[in-house]
């Protein structure tokens, strides 16, 4: 058995040095030279038992059990001959001629930084690839490990799905190419019109009014409801969260994805009407609500539900 796995099972040690075992019988100073016995240490870390050969280590060496070690850095020779460093939970190491604490075990930390107690604190950390965890945004993440004292819950990256996964506060941001459509307007003698098509917008004499006006979801995601494009007849349209058209029709189309609250950045989309028109108005600007009522004769007939304003 060596030395370390002696010492290791005579007690739970904590960086403690073992000596040097005893001379054995008949190896003593006396002994013919090539006789085979076990080398007693000196004071100072030397052989004083001439069982072991003669060695002739280098500057800084010494002579250890027939062997020539560095008692400044050997954790089983670690100050003198046959001083074992023993950690719990991790693995010895010698500093200077010191016993301090090397590597940890897994899932075990020194976090205190006091040698004598070793691995003192268990953590979290795995070897594993990747181990789950709960984000401050209740997104699935990762632990990282790079300090494993105080390990943290690594955000996913941020993906099309009405969320904030990566915790900086907004959702769906980023290169997310096709997340969001932008819904354009015109206006003309069709009234106003919205969609994310031009070629549809701008037919039959409609001139666009504005660009990006608000953005949809491109797709149905998880506190999202369809915002559909109704015909209210003689070409003329209406948007409505609705799939019969609040009157049994079939929508002319989807036009994107609204949110019913304002999560993730959303924004109110106001309905107006104008009996006088006979036209449906939509705008998400509190001013421009309020000058169509207050100018044009429009009357507010609901908040639609909830738009962004941007990709």
């Amino acid at each position: 058995m060596s030395v370390r796995g002696w010492c290791a099972g005579v007690a739970a040690l904590v960086l403690v040095g073992c000596g040097g075992p005893k001379p054995a019988s008949g190896g003593g100073a006396g002994a013919e030279a090539g006789e085979t016995g076990v080398r007693g240490v000196d004071s100072a870390g030397g052989s004083h038992d001439s069982a072991w050969p003669e060695l002739d280590c280098a500057p800084g060496e010494n002579a250890c059990f027939g062997a020539c070690v560095d008692i400044r850095s050997d954790a089983d020779n670690c100050g003198a001959c046959g001083t074992v460093c023993i950690v719990p939970q991790g693995e010895g190491a010698c500093e200077a001629g010191m016993c301090a604490v090397g590597e940890c075990e897994e899932g075990w930390g020194d976090c205190d930084g006091t040698d004598a107690n070793g691995c003192e604190t268990e953590t979290s950390c795995s070897s594993e690839a990747s181990v789950p965890c709960s984000t401050s945004c209740e997104t699935v993440g990762q632990v990282n490990c790079d300090d494993v004292c105080a390990p943290t819950c690594e955000p996913p990256e941020e993906s099309c799905n009405h969320r904030d996964d990566d915790c900086d506060g907004v959702c769906d941001n980023g290169s997310l190419v096709g997340c969001r459509v932008a819904i354009h307007r015109s206006s003309g003698a069709l009234g106003h019109m919205y969609g994310p098509d031009l070629s549809v917008l701008l037919a039959d004499g409609q001139a666009l009014e504005l660009e990006d006006a608000f953005f949809l979801y491109a797709a149905e995601e998880d506190g999202t409801r369809a915002l559909y494009r109704c015909d209210k007849g003689g070409g003329r349209t209406f948007l409505t969260t609705s799939s019969t058209c609040e009157f049994g029709a079939t929508p002319d189309a989807t036009i994107g994805y609204l949110s019913s609250g304002s999560s993730c950045g959303g924004i109110p989309l106001y309905r107006l009407y104008s009996s006088t028109a006979a036209d449906h108005f939509y705008t998400t600007s509190e001013s421009e609500r309020d000058s169509a009522i207050a100018t044009y004769g429009y009357h507010l007939e609901s908040t639609v539900g909830y738009v962004y304003t941007e990709l």
